[in-house]
């Protein structure tokens, strides 16, 4: 969902343009990845992902946006 327009996307409408992976100093749980994302309407959005065990994000869903190449 973006969340200035309050549009909601399909996985297929979106692409992954750019990722950024930052690592944590000690702890491997405080991994973050930063998605740069553009939809087929050309709105552009960042997803901002934990890789801890406490996250709250549909991983499958954010798997099935494609890359750009």
């Amino acid at each position: 969902m973006s969340l200035q327009s309050k549009k909601q996307y399909l996985p297929s409408d979106l692409n992954i343009v750019r990722s950024y992976r930052f690592d944590g100093m000690t702890n491997p749980a405080d991994e973050t990845e930063l998605l740069a994302v553009k939809a087929n309407d050309g709105s552009k959005e960042t997803i901002i992902l934990s890789h801890s065990t406490l996250h709250n994000h549909d991983v499958e869903v954010i798997n099935k946006i494609p890359h750009s190449k």
